[in-house]
């Protein structure tokens, strides 16, 4: 589907730039040379077969920095959510939320401009004033829950696990899902007559 299409391309280039420096038709064409080389052969004689799919290769290029934006809102949004669980489910850690949201955003590199009274209501300042969480003085239980915890957040961040998916965990465990194919072919080939 298009929304498929459009979060590889998300995954696959950090702007649109590299796209449009490539070439639309180029990039398409060796999109579809991956899936089926006897298809590209075809198209590239037949140029005009990529008409649809340019135009909405273009739409998502033109959505491109919206898209990033929402993107990114939502991975904020699950991490958020995440550290607030894991401070729930770990009493070692309560009172840490700011100094692990500090810990995250730096060892990330996120760009964020959540308000930290999320947090602590009480706190006045910003991200610079927030103290460091000090891993050294965990103890081996705790240090392990933190470890996997770190793993998580890289793995929702790095690897664009969809934040609903990832929010929606206990519904999807629940339900066994069915690989979806990435490329559906928008266009049909017909025979000339």
């Amino acid at each position: 589907s298009t929304i498929e299409f459009e979060r590889l391309l998300h995954l696959k280039f950090k702007n649109k730039n590299n796209i449009i420096k490539m070439g639309i038709n180029n990039y398409l064409l060796n999109y579809i040379y991956c899936r089926d080389e006897c298809l590209s052969g075809y198209i590239a004689v037949h140029i005009d077969l990529l008409a649809q799919l340019n135009k909405q290769l273009s739409k998502i290029l033109g959505r491109w920095d919206k898209f990033e934006k929402t993107r990114n809102k939502d991975k904020m949004d699950a991490i958020l959510y995440e550290i607030d669980r894991f401070v729930c489910q770990n009493e070692f850690f309560w009172g840490m939320e700011l100094q692990i949201y500090k810990y995250l955003i730096m060892k990330l590199n996120l760009t964020s401009n959540v308000d930290l009274k999320y947090f602590d209501k009480e706190f006045n300042g910003s991200i610079h004033d927030i103290e460091d969480l000090d891993i050294s003085n965990f103890d081996v239980d705790s240090y392990r829950k933190f470890e996997k915890f770190w793993l998580g957040m890289k793995n929702l961040y790095y690897f664009d696990i969809e934040p609903d998916d990832y929010l929606d965990n206990e519904d999807n465990m629940k339900k066994e899902k069915v690989p979806g194919k990435v490329l559906k072919l928008i266009f049909k080939l017909e025979p000339k007559q």
